[in-house]
């Protein structure tokens, strides 16, 4: 679902318009 690779935690937030602990709040689920 989410590309990691090359990507920072901060840039996938920025491009969800969500904060960094919810990425990784998302990621760690999967």
């Amino acid at each position: 679902m989410l590309r990691l690779q090359g990507k920072s935690y901060r840039a996938i937030a920025k491009d969800m318009n969500c904060s960094v602990a919810t990425v990784h709040k998302i990621i760690n689920e999967q």
